[in-house]
């Protein structure tokens, strides 16, 4: 009786992750039989794609062990590694995950781009200037409201201005999914904004490390600024 109820959790987990594969890829392979023209590397990720082959080995494993265990604790460890499996399969459907692996996409080259082109008035420009400071997220003593409008609507090359945000990596991260979803006439890409650009610094004046700030939302979905990001944003309606 074990071993059937544990066959048909097996198979039910199969049935889910495949499913969702199914469903997803099955567009594209449709797509290419039709003739039509796809870009394979924005059609299917590779992220995605390597996530599913570590869960579903492991998960494949898993359940040809399972027929070849008898104790019953080691059951019970195996059937929560399989749980742990399917949900790391789950993982790369979640909006977190889209995010980091193809926001990125969306945007020119960040090593081609020469400013931000954000379309933003100067009246809002002033009104996310007052909100960080209002919540001290920005150092005023170093930012000024011109070097905020320099930053965001200027080409690099035309200014000496930079932004000296008061912000940890997952703040800096919500930050810039707030800015850039409020004016998406933009080239605001997020290696543009905290790399490239040069203009976004830290208190001590040093460079954010990219790197941190892209995996952030990862470790932390929800930063510690984040209902002072939201309320500052919500003031520019």
């Amino acid at each position: 009786m074990l071993y059937e109820l544990g066959t048909f959790f097996y198979i039910t987990g199969f049935i889910y992750v495949y499913a969702l594969l199914l469903a997803h890829y099955g567009k594209i392979v449709l797509r290419y039989f039709m003739n039509e023209n796809l870009n394979w590397n924005a059609d299917i990720e590779k992220p995605r794609i390597l996530v599913h082959l570590i869960g579903l080995s492991i998960m494949h494993l898993l359940f040809y062990q399972f027929h070849r265990t008898t104790s019953t604790l080691i059951l019970i460890i195996e059937t929560s590694a399989f749980i742990v499996a399917v949900v790391f399969c789950q993982i790369s459907w979640r909006l977190v995950f889209l995010q980091q692996f193809t926001s990125e996409k969306q945007k020119p080259s960040p090593s081609k781009l020469t400013s931000f082109e954000l379309q933003i008035s100067k009246a809002e420009i002033r009104l996310l200037y007052n909100g960080l400071v209002r919540y001290h997220l920005i150092n005023m003593d170093k930012t000024s409201l011109t070097d905020m409008k320099n930053v965001l609507t200027k080409a690099w090359d035309e200014h000496q201005s930079s932004i000296y945000f008061e912000l940890d990596a997952p703040s800096c991260r919500e930050f810039y999914d707030f800015l850039n979803k409020r004016f998406p006439e933009n080239r605001l890409s997020l290696k543009a904004f905290f790399r490239y650009s040069k203009c976004i610094k830290r208190p001590d004046g040093k460079l954010y490390n990219y790197n941190t700030i892209k995996t952030a939302t990862l470790r932390t979905p929800i930063s510690k600024k984040h209902e002072e990001i939201a309320k500052i944003f919500k003031s520019l309606d």
